[in-house]
């Protein structure tokens, strides 16, 4: 799996490379392509093919399809992050590219659900 990350001002982007089961702070586990995160006052957690009107705008103003994408809200600047190893670090969110962590970190996380041989993310 290669990954890609683009950060600027309104967003950081982190790119999967394909479709991936992600593990969230939900109970169930998320289908996503990428995970998005966008400075706004209220933390919350997006990944719906309907989402709120205000939203859907700021994605399709990065170019991004509806689809594919778990997207937190967050009241950080999106250069506030920080990479250790296999893990992307934001204020209150951490995403684990390496698998399920020993435990997590923060109040908001993803992570990328063990691969088996021969499957791709999922």
């Amino acid at each position: 799996m290669r990954q890609s990350l683009k950060v600027n001002k309104a967003y950081l982007l982190l790119d999967l490379g394909e479709i991936c089961l992600l593990e969230t702070q939900y109970r169930f586990p998320r289908l996503a392509q990428r995970v998005v995160v966008l400075p706004d006052r209220q933390a919350a957690c997006y990944d719906r093919l309907v989402y709120p009107t205000a939203l859907q705008q700021r994605l399709f103003a990065m170019g991004l399809p509806p689809v594919g994408n778990l997207v937190y809200t967050l009241p950080v600047d999106p250069f506030d992050f920080e990479q250790e190893e296999d893990t992307l670090c934001l204020p209150g969110l951490r995403i684990y590219l390496a698998g399920a962590p020993e435990f997590v970190e923060s109040p908001w996380y993803a992570y990328v659900r063990a691969r088996q041989r021969g499957a791709g993310c999922a």
